[in-house]
């Protein structure tokens, strides 16, 4: 009871944020997320590291030099990002103070001009021109996994890189529906701080040198590990490892940093991974075109996640928080502005 007066109480003050957001906001729209009920520190322990800026040289060297965070930062993992039992309450709550119950399937449509100005945020290089133009949605082709849910854990890096491989293999000559194992990249990848964050540049290191096994045989816990399950014999056998099958990658390069370079991937070639600075505006997101004018001073963390498609204005976005965010797991980031700088270190793998 304690923690369900104390959740309530946060929603009581996030609905305050909420309204002025939809007040000042024309394209997206914002209300109940799993984050609506929690505070600033637990939200930030759910992200990278604020300061964390993916470094190109870094992560294509072998291996990597440095971790990202600190393990000790995190909490335990809930199952889902808290009890679902409780958000059904916190949205009839949330309906009583007058805002309209959540729903899915937005598609923005609207048209833009030929070429908008890109303002960049980072030290990066980025293109400050991009094509509007027609739209490319994977989600129609049959080739996008199931969202999921990474809990109270940072592994955003390692759910990007199944996300990744997953719309790869479907997209195969010979195409495999999979649901690869993100627990394994957490407690596996050397170069990965666990719960407190990784680079997605190690994970895939990682799955080229050794492959990936499924969600299925290495669950998700959402958990720090002290052993790799991989490498530990009695946890070898546990896991049935040495009959379970390795999917591989066979490489991986970042993209020039710019939404030219991503169009050109999407529309030719597939999906793409995002880094992106996260502000808090866009926990409480679900649905319509999200654009923030300054996401680098306004970040609460950052995060990676895996570009699935475009339309005329908005890059669809598929993310890793649970089908209760966003539009049922997605967003829609405004094309052409490079919007919380997530055209900096676009990651594309080739299996």
């Amino acid at each position: 009871m304690h923690d369900e007066n104390m959740r309530f109480e946060n929603l009581r003050e996030n609905l305050k944020h909420i309204r002025n957001l939809n007040e000042q906001n024309t394209t997206a729209k914002f209300g109940l997320t799993p984050f609506a009920a929690m505070n600033l520190t637990e939200m930030r322990k759910r992200l990278m590291p604020v300061n964390y800026v993916p470094d190109r040289d870094l992560d294509l060297a072998s291996p990597p030099a440095t971790t990202v965070g600190t393990s000790d930062d995190v909490g335990p993992y809930g199952g889902s990002v808290f009890d679902v039992s409780l958000f059904n309450k916190l949205e009839s709550w949330f309906v009583r103070f007058g805002f309209a119950p959540r729903s899915s399937g937005y598609s923005p449509t609207a048209s833009q001009p030929e070429t908008t100005t890109v303002p960049s945020t980072t030290t990066e290089t980025v293109q400050t021109t991009v094509p509007m133009n027609d739209t490319v949605d994977y989600r129609t082709k049959g080739v996008i996994s199931a969202v999921k849910n990474q809990g109270s854990c940072s592994s955003c890096y390692a759910f990007a890189v199944t996300g990744m491989l997953e719309a790869l293999n479907l997209q195969a000559a010979t195409p495999r529906n999979l649901s690869l194992s993100e627990q394994q990249l957490v407690s596996c990848d050397s170069g990965s701080d666990q719960c407190a964050g990784g680079r997605v540049a190690s994970s895939l290191r990682y799955v080229i040198a050794n492959g990936v096994v499924s969600e299925t045989t290495i669950p998700y816990t959402g958990e720090n590990s002290s052993t790799c399950p991989t490498t530990d014999s009695s946890l070898a056998e546990t896991y049935n490892l040495n009959s379970a099958e390795y999917f591989k990658a066979t490489s991986w390069t970042y993209l020039e940093a710019s939404e030219t370079a991503i169009e050109t991937h999407v529309r030719s070639t597939g999906p793409v991974i995002i880094w992106l600075e996260l502000p808090l505006e866009l926990m409480y997101y679900t649905g319509g075109v999200f654009e923030f004018p300054n996401c680098t001073a306004n970040a609460i963390g950052t995060h990676f996640a895996l570009v699935v498609g475009f339309t005329e204005e908005a890059w669809i976005v598929k993310n890793s928080f649970g089908t209760a965010w966003g539009d049922m797991g997605y967003f829609y980031l405004k094309r052409g502005a490079n919007v919380c700088s997530m055209a900096s270190y676009p990651v594309v793998v080739t299996l």
